[in-house]
C-alpha cells in the first residue's frame, strides 16, 4: 500500500513531467545550468536556488533554442559581441567595475557574481556617460555636503546600522558599495534620517504577531529568516533586508513554531501523536490518526500550535497514515513514518552526503549498521561489491563536476585544454576525481606548478571581485606596472608598491 503525505503528491506531480530528448527532471537543479554560450568558461559561483524542471543530461548543455545539445553541436556562427572603444568581452567579469565615482576608493568587497558582457580594459574606468576613460579624463568631483554626525563614504555598506537593528546588526549584506552619506562611528540611523547616538532612538515595543505579513524593511542585507504563515498554518522561509519590519519574523523554524503554530517533529512517527487543539480559541475541524483505534478521527483544532497529526481533511489524514499497520517491510529494513531522503548506499556509505534536503519519506528504510545495495536489499557494509580502486593519477582530462548535492564549496580543477588549474564549485558529493582543495595540489596532481621566481610567473589577479592595487613584474616590457588585485589566490608577482617590485625584479 502506497504511503504519502501531501508534500509527496506534488513532488509525484513533479515526477511525471516529460522531458525532451536529452534532458531528465530534477526537483533541485542548478540555477546557473551549462549552456552553449557558457560551457567554455562556466560560471565559477552560482546561488543556492533551487531550480526544479528539466535539465540536460551529463555531457550536454543548453542550445539557444533551448534544446540539450552535444558542445560540438553548439552553433559557431553566433555573432561575437561587439564591444567599444577601450572596451574587452570577459564572460565573467566583476559586478563591481571601477569606475569615475570610486577608481580612487575601490570596493574593498563585492559578491562574487559573474558579469558577462563588455568592461573597460585595465588602466581605464567607466564615466557616468558610460565611456571608459582614463581616470585623469574624469570630471573633478565637487565635494558632497553632509549633515550633523554624518560623513561621506564612496563605497558604504548597503545595509547600515539603524535604530531598529543596531542592537541585533544584519549578520549578512550584500557587497553593494552604496556611495553617498553615512553616519559617524557611534551614530546610527533614525526613522526620521537624521545621525543619533542608539541611546537617543525611541523605545521600541516588542510585539509577536503571528498574522502579519513577512516584511523585508528598507534596508539590503540578504538574512534567511521564518514567518508564520497563517493560511498554510506553517513556518516559511523570507529574506529580510536587517532593518524595520515587523514582529512575524524568527532566526529559526522552531522559534517561529514555538511562538505561532506546529512544532515540526522530523524526528518522530506524526501519527503516533496524541490530537492537540492547540493554543488558540478557533474552531477548525480537522482529522487526527488514532493509533489505537488504526483509524482516522474528528477534532477540533484552535487554529495554532498542536502537532503535526493534524489534516484538513479525511483523505489527507487516511493517505498519511490510514494504513501504516499494513506495510510489510523486508529483511533488515525497518518502517519510518518521516524517514532521510538521502539514505546510505554502497556507492555512499564511506562518503555521505554532506548536506540534504529535509523531506520526509515515508516507508521502509535499513535498520541502523545497514546500507542498500544496487539490487534494493539492506546490507552490512562490508557485503557491497567491492569497487574498483581508482588510479594513483586522477582524473586530469575529465570536465569539472558539481556532483549531485547542493552545497557550495570552492575546489580546483585541471583544465586540459588551458593546461592550467581553476576553481569550480563542488556540490559536497559526487563528481569526478579532478577535484582539489588548494590550487597547488591541483598542479602537484595534474601538471608542473608555476616558476618559483616571481618575477617569472605571469601577471594573476585571482578569482575574487575585491580592487586591491598592485604592482606586477611584466617581461615583456621588462617594467612594473600597476594591476589590481581580486582579494584571494593569485601568485607572487604581485607588490604592494613600485620600489617593491622593482627592487626585486628589475636590474
Amino acid at each position: 500500500m502506497k504511503l504519502f503525505v501531501f508534500l509527496a503528491l506534488v513532488a509525484g506531480a513533479f515526477a511525471l513531467q516529460e522531458c525532451p530528448e536529452n534532458s531528465h527532471y530534477e526537483s533541485c537543479g542548478t540555477a546557473c545550468p551549462l549552456t552553449c554560450k557558457n560551457y567554455k568558461s562556466p560560471p565559477k559561483f552560482c546561488v543556492l536556488m533551487c531550480n526544479p524542471g528539466c535539465h540536460c543530461d551529463s555531457g550536454y548543455v543548453k542550445s539557444d533554442d533551448g534544446s540539450c545539445v552535444l558542445p560540438e553541436e553548439c552553433s559557431s556562427n553566433a555573432p561575437e559581441q561587439v564591444c567599444g572603444v577601450n572596451e574587452q568581452f570577459n564572460s565573467c567579469g566583476t559586478d563591481c567595475p571601477l569606475t569615475c565615482d570610486n577608481y580612487d576608493n575601490p570596493p574593498r568587497v563585492c559578491n562574487m557574481m559573474c558579469r558577462i558582457g563588455c568592461e573597460c580594459k585595465e588602466g581605464f574606468v567607466r564615466n557616468r556617460a558610460g565611456k571608459c576613460v582614463k581616470p585623469e579624463q574624469c570630471p573633478q568631483r565637487a565635494e558632497q555636503v553632509c549633515g550633523e554626525n554624518e560623513r561621506y563614504n564612496g563605497c558604504g555598506t548597503a545595509c547600515p546600522l539603524t535604530c531598529d537593528n543596531y542592537d541585533n546588526p544584519p549578520k549578512f549584506c550584500n557587497f553593494m558599495c552604496k556611495i553617498g552619506c553615512e553616519c559617524e562611528d557611534g551614530y546610527v540611523r533614525s526613522n526620521d534620517g537624521r545621525c543619533v547616538r542608539p541611546e537617543q532612538c525611541p523605545q521600541r515595543a516588542e510585539e509577536k504577531n503571528c498574522e502579519d505579513k513577512p516584511e523585508s524593511g528598507m534596508c539590503m542585507a540578504y538574512m534567511p529568516m521564518w514567518y508564520y504563515d497563517t493560511e498554510s498554518q506553517t513556518c516559511k522561509k523570507f529574506i529580510y533586508g536587517g532593518c524595520q519590519g515587523n514582529g512575524n519574523r524568527y532566526a529559526s523554524k522552531e522559534e517561529c513554531m514555538k511562538q505561532c503554530g506546529v512544532e515540526s517533529q522530523f524526528s518522530s512517527d506524526i501519527c503516533d501523536l496524541p490530537a492537540e487543539t492547540g493554543r488558540c480559541f478557533g474552531y477548525f475541524q480537522r482529522y487526527y490518526f488514532d493509533k489505537e483505534a488504526k483509524q482516522c478521527k474528528k477534532f477540533v483544532f484552535g487554529g495554532c500550535g498542536g502537532n503535526e497529526n493534524n489534516f484538513k481533511t479525511l483523505e489527507e489524514c487516511q493517505g498519511t497514515c490510514g494504513n501504516r499497520a499494513e506495510q510489510v517491510c523486508g529483511v533488515n529494513e525497518q518502517f519510518n513514518g518521516c524517514g532521510t531522503d538521502c539514505p546510505l548506499t554502497c556507492d555512499n556509505y564511506d562518503n555521505p552526503p554532506i548536506f540534504c534536503n529535509k523531506m520526509c519519506r515515508i516507508g521502509c528504510e535499513c535498520k541502523k549498521g545497514f546500507v542498500r545495495n544496487r539490487a534494493g536489499k539492506c546490507v552490512k557494509p562490508e557485503q557491497c561489491p567491492q569497487r574498483a580502486a581508482a588510479l594513483d593519477r586522477p582524473d586530469c582530462d575529465k570536465a569539472a563536476e558539481t556532483g549531485v548535492c547542493r552545497a557550495f564549496i570552492p575546489r580546483f580543477y585541471y583544465d586540459q585544454v588551458a593546461g592550467m588549474c581553476k576553481s569550480f564549485i563542488y556540490g559536497g558529493c559526487g563528481g569526478n576525481r579532478n577535484n582539489f582543495e588548494t590550487e597547488e595540489e591541483c598542479y602537484n596532481k595534474c601538471g608542473a606548478l608555476a616558476s618559483s621566481n616571481p618575477c617569472d610567473q605571469e601577471k594573476k589577479k585571482g578569482p575574487c571581485r575585491a580592487a586591491f592595487r598592485k604592482y606586477f613584474f611584466n617581461k615583456e616590457t621588462g617594467k612594473c606596472e600597476l594591476f589590481y588585485y581580486g582579494g584571494c589566490q593569485g601568485n607572487d608577482n604581485r607588490f604592494n608598491t613600485q620600489a617593491e617590485c622593482e627592487a626585486m625584479c628589475v636590474h
